[in-house]
């Protein structure tokens, strides 16, 4: 059944939301009351047109309506519209024909402004929920489950979103104790709605995730959504917050209770916010006086900001700092502070901190300590006049202008006390006093009213007086004017005690009240007694200088001839020294002794004597020049120093002068005497620093040599003599300690017999063991004390040590005699026997016969008869006697035909060389023939090598010593040795060669010398060619004498003399080589030259070892 119109239309005018039909041209076919009201347009205003010309206006038709009528069927589209203040949601409806083809639409326009701004409010809250720095956090009433936990709660409280929603609140987030209250109070909320925190701020404490305790701001809101309660919470974390309170409260505690005065000002207007109390303490002003103020209306402040203008410096600088500046109290009362800005920005807003703090006291002892320190100054320079015044005016009038213009008192005043009728006071001297203005106070110290003052009273009483502020003393009101007019408030008067000079007074003005404080009215009391001992010792200067003149004299001159004396002398050196330096010229010092006064003294009495001395003084003196300086010793020594030289040759024309001027004979009453002078001269500068003492030394040492050469002359000091002479003093003193300190030790070195290895002895040597340079040979130390008194000390040191170790070694099973050096000084002493036979009872466990003494033969034995008795002396007791280096002296001969010696030490010199050098071999061989002839024992000293002990064996030496054997060794060392020492295997079936025989030891000693020579000529180190002509030789001579006879039929022999003569005919042949000239063919053949050397050798060794076994044979 179809609808009736009316009704279709009654329905679609109900429907409250516009709706509008358009057909395929999106034509407006019909539309509603609601559409037309929100148009603004009546249906007839409507139709016909297409609707977005009408509602809602547009350019075109919707973008979704124009793609819902391209399509067939029954579409239909749904789209927002914007409608000026309105958002409309659009459906639409397709109408189709039976075929499904598009008719017309209907739209639907529902109102969403109010849906869409309720969205985006929920939208905008749950933004800001997001991004709230508050924790924000919903609970459900009926549940108390959380429902809303933003990311602020998450940092606040540590629990995810996840891990609270959903979950109870009170479990997560209120300490344990609040729990049952929290209960309580959500279970009220849950009934009512409402709750006694509903709508409140509260502060209590939560709980973290992690345990900890914190203070929270919570707000309670409730809610409504959907007839469903829920209570929303606001959350702040209010630790800072505390802090930053707890801070603020410190600060206002010390802001209260600081003890430095503090201003808060507005940086712009410069008007005081705040103030602490004790900055109402320290200005005199209340609180309510500073508030509100600008501070440069506080007058106490003026010299901080006096004007808006100076406050420009505190408000456009961070920082500004006064470090003493002096304010005015409210009541008047200055007080110094330091006074600091500092610009802060407080709750954006600048301010101005302004600390005060009274700083009075240090400034008053900063103050006092440079019033001190000055006053200090003053006095010195007080004491420095006290030095240079001539008489009492100067002196005082010093002292008051050093008092006013250094001291810096207004006015000071010197008066002594006179003892007339009327005790006036007369001024002696005056300083910042205008002339006469003292005269109107009628200054006396008499004991009446115009006495009473100050000054008056100090004098009479003898004490110091001070009036410490004129205004305010009532018995010195009539010196007020005169006091204000001079600009001085306080006076100081100290008296001067002259002793029986009578009295004086030191008056001294001060500009400040006060100024004198103890400490300067103990400086100015010591500063008067200084004044008073200065005018004490002024008024006897006289007395005094003539004293002094006299002390003087008598310091600086010889009593008798009125020379300058020692004292003056060195004076004038050192004067002269440095002038000489300067001028760059030189001095003479001459020390003179008169020859053959004390012959004078001794015979004509000290009368005549002196006399005679001051003759001479007056004829010395008249030689030298003007500056020249001629000084007594004493005695009859005298000094003479001459300066200005130009040369040391200038100087000796006066030297001769004072010489003949010391000869000159003096008439004496009746007798005429007459002496001479030993002079010595020395000259500064020198090549060392020396100083006037070491002048003085160097002169006597000189005078000294003029008297050892024959006096009544001069003589120069010679520098390197001097030099020798104090090194060879030194050497002398360091020997002395070395001894006194036990430095020095014995080696001992083993003397053996080289064929049978039998120890007999050994040699003990000093040893210097120098603490620097650590073991000393003896050759660096004894040569400095041969002709002097230490070599018989360190000589008997020598033995009594050898003693010692003789019965050391005795008692631990060693039986050697040792034996020890005795120099030529010990052994002519008259003592030594005696001596000797002390240090020998000394030791009671060593024989004799165990010590062996050993005297150069080189030593200057002046006395042959002395020391042949001295040597008999010994030998009586036991002791034997052997002459050490043998054979080096000139009087051998003499000494082993007067001297009883037991023993020959042959010198090492000939020893070490005998291997090589023929001549040394025969010396050697000649020795040991005297040595026989004067039947005396021999030992050879320097068996450095086997074959120098064989060569000595061969030789018919037995006894040995040196470093082939043993070196010198310490005295623990030698038993251990001796326990291994056996003698060397070709020594001991070495036998001694006839005297037949010993050409043949001798020809191989030759003929290595001879080779070596050739040697050294070839290759141009020699100019002059060996002996050639093999008859020449000593060898050669030898065989042609018929040597080898007694040898007889011996094949060996055969082969000798032609060897010889081949080696001699190469040696020619070669230096004729080298002498035309062919050097390298005459090095050559050397080799050949020491092969046929080494045969002729072997064939000489073979020979004499047929001729043993020939004689071996024979005596078997």
């Amino acid at each position: 059944m179809a609808m009736n119109p009316k009704i279709w239309r009654y329905i679609f005018d109900a429907i409250e939301d516009p709706v509008f039909l358009h057909d395929t041209q999106f034509r407006v076919l019909l539309v509603n009351r609601a559409y037309c009201r929100e148009a603004g347009v009546t249906e007839a205003e409507a139709l016909d047109k297409p609707y977005w010309e009408v509602f809602p206006l547009g350019t075109g038709p919707l973008p979704g309506c124009r793609n819902a009528a391209n399509k067939t069927g029954h579409d239909s589209s749904q789209e927002e519209v914007n409608a000026g203040a309105k958002l409309f949601l659009s459906k639409g409806y397709n109408v189709c024909d039976e075929q499904g083809g598009f008719l017309y639409a209907l739209h639907i326009l529902s109102d969403i402004t109010a849906q869409r701004q309720v969205e985006a409010a929920e939208a905008n809250v749950r933004r800001a929920t997001e991004i709230a720095r508050d924790a924000i956090i919903t609970v459900d009433k009926d549940s108390g489950l959380v429902t809303a936990w933003n990311p602020a709660a998450e940092s606040i409280f540590g629990y995810s979103q996840k891990e609270v929603v959903g979950h109870v609140l009170l479990g997560f987030l209120a300490p344990p104790q609040f729990h049952e209250v929290a209960l309580k109070g959500m279970a009220h909320f849950s009934k009512t709605g409402d709750g006694v925190t509903i709508g409140k701020t509260i502060e209590l404490s939560a709980l973290h995730k992690d345990g900890t305790k914190f203070p929270i701001e919570l707000s309670l809101s409730a809610m409504n959504i959907h007839g469903k309660w829920f209570t929303t919470g606001i959350v702040r974390d209010i630790s800072e917050r505390n802090r930053a309170h707890a801070s603020e409260e410190r600060y206002r505690r010390l802001f209260e209770s600081a003890k430095d005065g503090i201003l808060i000002l507005d940086a712009e207007t410069g008007m005081v916010v705040d103030a602490n109390p004790f900055i109402t303490e320290l200005l005199g002003y209340s609180l309510e006086d500073c508030l509100g103020k600008h501070i440069w209306d506080l007058r106490s402040l003026e010299n901080v900001a006096a004007s808006k203008e100076k406050f420009l410096e505190l408000q456009q600088q961070d920082y500004v700092r006064y470090e003493d500046i002096p304010l005015e109290t409210a009541q008047g009362k200055i007080v110094h502070v330091e006074f600091v800005s500092n610009v802060y920005l407080v709750d954006n807003t600048r301010v101005i901190q302004c600390n005060i703090r009274d700083i009075t006291r240090r400034w008053l002892a900063e103050e006092n300590s440079q019033r001190l320190g000055q006053m200090y100054r003053t006095i010195s320079r007080c004491n420095e006049s006290l030095v240079r015044a001539s008489d009492e005016p100067g002196l005082a009038h010093e002292m008051c202008r050093v008092l006013t213009e250094e001291g810096s008192f207004c006015m000071a005043w010197v008066g002594y006390a006179e003892l007339g009728m009327d005790k006036h006071i007369r001024m002696l001297a005056a300083g910042g006093i205008e002339e006469g203005l003292l005269d109107v106070l009628n200054l006396t110290w008499a004991d009446e009213e115009y006495g009473q003052g100050i000054v008056g009273t100090a004098i009479r009483t003898g004490q110091t007086v001070v009036c410490h502020d004129i205004r305010n003393d009532a018995q010195h009101v009539s010196e007020q004017g005169l006091a204000l007019q001079q600009g001085y408030l306080t006076i100081a008067a100290i008296p001067l005690k002259l002793g029986t000079h009578g009295s004086g007074i030191l008056v001294v003005y001060g500009a400040q009240a006060y100024e004198f404080t103890e400490e300067i009215i103990s400086l100015l009391t010591e500063l008067a007694d200084d004044l008073a001992f200065g005018i004490c010792n002024l008024r006897s200067k006289a007395e005094r200088l003539s004293v002094l003149e006299k002390l003087e004299h008598i310091a600086h001159y010889d009593a008798l001839t009125a020379l300058p004396n020692r004292v003056l002398l060195a004076d004038r050196l050192q004067q002269g020294m440095a002038q000489a330096h300067r001028r760059g010229d030189q001095l003479a010092v001459a020390y003179l002794d008169l020859d053959g006064f004390k012959t004078i003294n001794d015979n004509h009495g000290h009368v005549v004597g002196d006399q005679l001395l001051t003759v001479m003084a007056a004829y010395m003196k008249q030689a030298l020049r003007q500056g020249d300086t001629l000084a007594r010793l004493g005695g009859d020594e005298f000094v003479a120093v001459l300066i200005d030289l130009d040369s040391i040759e200038a100087s000796l024309p006066m030297l001769t002068r004072l010489v003949a001027a010391a000869a000159k004979p003096v008439a004496v009453g009746d007798l005429m005497l007459q002496v001479s002078a030993s002079l010595g001269v020395t000259f500064y500068p020198q090549e060392e620093d020396v100083d006037a003492d070491q002048l003085l030394r160097q002169a006597d040492q000189a005078m000294y040599q003029a008297k050892l050469a024959g006096k009544n002359r001069y003589h120069v000091f010679d520098d390197e003599q001097d030099r020798n002479v104090r090194d060879h003093h030194e050497n002398l003193e360091r020997i002395q300690h070395a001894l006194i300190e036990r430095e020095f030790v014995l080696y001992y070195q083993p003397k053996v017999n080289m064929r049978t290895g039998r120890f007999i002895g050994a040699e003990a040597l000093i040893r210097w063991q120098h603490p620097e340079k650590g073991l000393l040979s003896p050759a660096l130390f004894l040569p400095m004390i041969e002709d002097h008194q230490l070599s018989i000390e360190l000589g008997e040191w020598v033995i009594d040590n050898a003693l010692t170790q003789i019965e050391l070694w005795y008692d631990a099973g060693l039986d050697i005699s040792v034996s020890v050096n005795v120099g030529a000084r010990q052994l002519q002493h008259p003592d030594f026997v005696e001596h000797l036979s002390l240090l020998l009872a000394a030791h009671p466990g060593v024989r004799p016969g165990d010590l062996e003494i050993e005297v150069l033969e080189t030593s200057a034995l002046e006395d042959l008869a002395r020391a042949s008795q001295v040597i008999e002396d010994c030998r009586k007791i036991g002791v034997k006697f052997a002459l050490d280096d043998f054979g080096t002296g000139y009087s051998s001969l003499t000494y082993l035909k007067r001297l009883p010696f037991t023993l020959l030490k042959i010198d090492q010199s000939f020893v070490r060389d005998m291997l090589d050098d023929p001549d040394d071999l025969a010396i050697l061989e000649g020795v040991l023939g005297l040595a026989v002839a004067f039947r005396r024992e021999i030992i050879a000293e320097g068996v450095e090598t086997v074959k120098h002990g064989e060569m000595l064996l061969q030789l018919g030496c037995e006894l040995g010593q040196g470093y082939g054997i043993a070196h010198p060794m310490p005295a623990h060392a030698l038993p251990g040795w001796s326990a291994v020492w056996r003698t060397h295997p070709s020594w001991s079936n070495l036998s001694a060669f006839s005297r037949e025989d010993l050409p043949l030891l001798f020809a191989d000693v030759e003929l290595s010398a001879w080779i070596t020579t050739m040697e050294n000529y070839l290759k141009g180190e020699l100019e002059v060619s060996p002996l050639l002509d093999y008859h020449q030789c000593r060898f050669g001579a030898w065989l042609d004498s018929g040597g080898l006879i007694r040898h007889g039929a011996q094949i060996v022999h055969q082969a000798i003399e032609p060897l010889h003569r081949q080696v001699h005919e190469l040696g020619v042949k070669l230096c004729e080589l080298k002498i035309q000239g062919r050097n390298q063919e005459a090095l050559a053949g050397l080799d050949e030259l020491i092969a046929l050397r080494d045969e002729l050798s072997e064939q000489l060794k073979a020979l004499v070892q047929e001729n043993r076994q020939w004689v071996e044979r024979d005596l078997g």
